[in-house]
């Protein structure tokens, strides 16, 4: 698959998550496909000497997959805030609010707000086609 096939696919996936009939986050099923699929395009790999680690290729890294996996809501819900504010999409007060909050509901509420907001930021300013 060519980069714009994969940008396009990446971006499917995150719409059917956020904005269709998807769930965020994703369940452990469509995690596991989600993290495979990663692999299979060439944008993720294992880290040398730690069994069980990966990161992001060059290729990876360039289109953005963390914020990718944030969007389709595979990454662990506890690093969102930390992935969102690496990459300018939350401030520092926002991040504080949401380890602050009373109950969890009010978390996964908070960290699904702030998501829906960076994606929607990250899709209309990116660089790349949808």
């Amino acid at each position: 698959m060519d980069k714009a096939g994969i940008i396009r696919k990446l971006h499917e996936i995150a719409d059917f998550q956020l904005l269709d009939g998807g769930t965020w986050p994703a369940n452990r099923e469509s995690a596991t496909s989600y993290r495979k699929m990663l692999r299979e395009l060439g944008l993720e790999e294992d880290v040398p000497g730690i069994p069980g680690d990966t990161r992001s290729t060059a290729l990876g890294s360039e289109l953005s997959v963390d914020l990718m996996t944030v969007f389709a809501g595979t990454w662990c819900i506890w690093d969102v805030p930390y992935v969102l504010e690496k990459n300018g999409y939350l401030e520092r007060e926002e991040e504080d609010a949401i380890y602050e909050a009373s109950s969890e509901e009010e978390v996964g509420r908070l960290i699904h707000r702030y998501v829906l907001r960076a994606y929607l930021k990250f899709s209309n300013h990116s660089r790349f086609p949808n």
